[in-house]
């Protein structure tokens, strides 16, 4: 049951993925095993889609074609309350 309910997780969080960069000239990222758990792991599904666009914009505007582990958290302590 939970490898179903993951599964299923891991086919909307990529459709979402697909739906932010249709029609907006992005590109869609690949992003590592590690980083995508991590992503996961810390943000509530319900906004899981935003914050993945805002991590994917900050890769973007660094030329980057992937996220990894590294790049997530920098990107994470970035967005965070200053």
């Amino acid at each position: 049951m939970a490898a179903l309910l993951r599964n299923r997780l891991e086919t909307i969080g990529f459709v979402e993925s697909i739906r932010s960069c249709s029609g907006e000239g992005h590109t869609l990222m690949n992003w590592n095993d590690d980083a995508l758990e991590a992503l996961k792991k810390d943000v509530p599904f319900f906004v899981r889609p935003a914050v993945r666009r805002r991590v994917e914009s900050m890769a973007a505007d660094e030329n980057r074609s992937s996220i990894d582990l590294s790049f997530y958290q920098q990107a994470k302590a970035n967005m965070g309350p200053k």
